[in-house]
C-alpha cells in the first residue's frame, strides 16, 4: 500500500509518535518507524517498504531499525524463500519499555540521595526540591513492578480468554 492508499491521518499519527520519542530523548525516525510499525498491515514490513512508507532514507532506517531492536522494542525476522528480512513490533514490548525505564531510574535516584549529602542548601526549602524528587522515584521504583505484575496477569488472562473463543 502506498501512501495515498492509507487511511487519512495516518502520515500525521506517524510524525506524531516522531516527535513523542524525540521529547522522551530518541531519535524522531525511531519513533516513526514505531508508529508505522503499529499501525500497518501486514504486521510486518522489509527495509524497503519502511523507507518507501516513512519518505526517509535507507541509512536511517537500518540505524534506528538497529536501536528498536536491542531496545527490545521491534524484532528481525525472515520468511522461508524470501530475501528481504521484515521487522514488527515485538509482542510485550511496550511494557519492556517500561520496565527497562524502572530499571533505570535507580541511577537518578541514588544520584539523588547523593545531592542530598553534598547539597549547599541545607535549609528546609533547598532539601525539600531534593526531597521531593527522591521520594517521586523511590515510590516508581516500588510501585511500578507490582503495576506491572498487574498487567502482566490481565493479559495473560485476556489471551486465555480469546483462546477459548477462537
Amino acid at each position: 500500500m502506498d501512501q495515498a492508499d492509507r487511511p487519512a491521518g495516518q502520515a500525521q499519527v506517524i510524525e506524531d509518535f516522531g516527535l513523542a520519542f524525540e521529547d522522551h530523548g530518541m531519535p524522531r525516525m525511531a519513533g516513526r518507524i514505531l508508529g508505522r510499525l503499529l499501525m500497518c498491515d501486514p504486521p510486518r514490513q522489509s527495509m524497503d517498504q519502511l523507507v518507501e512508507a516513512l519518505s526517509a532514507s535507507k541509512g536511517s532506517v537500518s540505524s534506528m531499525t538497529r536501536l528498536l531492536i536491542e531496545r527490545g522494542v521491534i524484532e528481525r525476522l525472515s520468511l522461508p524463500g524470501d530475501r528481504h528480512d521484515y521487522f514488527r513490533i515485538r509482542t510485550g514490548s511496550m511494557a519492556g519499555m517500561f520496565r527497562e525505564h524502572a530499571h533505570r531510574s535507580i541511577i537518578p535516584l541514588l544520584l539523588l540521595e547523593r545531592a542530598m549529602e553534598a547539597a549547599d542548601d541545607r535549609s528546609v526549602e533547598g532539601l525539600a526540591r531534593l526531597r521531593d524528587s527522591r521520594d517521586f522515584l523511590a515510590f516508581m521504583q516500588r510501585e511500578l513492578p507490582a503495576l506491572l505484575q498487574r498487567w502482566d496477569t490481565l493479559h495473560t488472562q485476556e489471551l486465555s480468554t480469546q483462546k477459548e473463543d477462537e
